[in-house]
């Protein structure tokens, strides 16, 4: 029996990728992702001031953890400001710890829009830190956020 390589390897490759497609589930948000819930008037919401928010965080069980921490916030990015889908810069009057993070008073939630496999930014970041001790970059937690209670 004669079996070509690359036919093997394309079956292979198709098998594994329809199940995690599938299993992406784009359209269902109950993941177990820690979620960030954000109570804020959208009209005012802009690229250049801050406005005031409540936040509450729930763990990757759902479990609420922090609720109604007040903030401030806005529209994050310049070219990205015309994507569909915003990232957001928050800040907190005094430094929060969200999961496994470190604790900070400045938080950025990038939508990742443009990039259709969710990992670009975490790959990159993690990567560049591993490379040697000396090398300091963000680190990159995946959440999901909820604004005035409707997934974002």
């Amino acid at each position: 029996m004669n079996i070509n390589i690359f036919s093997y390897w394309k079956f292979v490759l198709i098998a594994l990728f329809i199940p995690f497609m599938f299993s992406c589930g784009i359209s269902n948000h109950s993941s177990s992702l820690p979620e960030f819930h954000m109570d804020v008037n959208t009209s005012e919401l802009n690229f250049g001031d801050y406005i005031s928010t409540d936040v509450s965080y729930y763990d990757s069980s759902g479990l609420l953890i922090q609720k109604d921490i007040t903030a401030s916030i806005k529209y994050r990015g310049n070219a990205s400001s015309r994507y569909n889908k915003k990232s957001f810069s928050i800040k907190f009057p005094g430094k929060e710890k969200f999961g496994d993070s470190d604790k900070a008073n400045h938080w950025t939630l990038i939508s990742e829009y443009i990039d259709k496999t969710f990992m670009r930014h975490k790959l990159s970041y993690d990567l560049f830190r591993s490379f040697s001790e000396g090398n300091y970059s963000a680190h990159v937690y995946y959440v999901e956020v909820y604004l005035n209670g409707k997934y974002h």
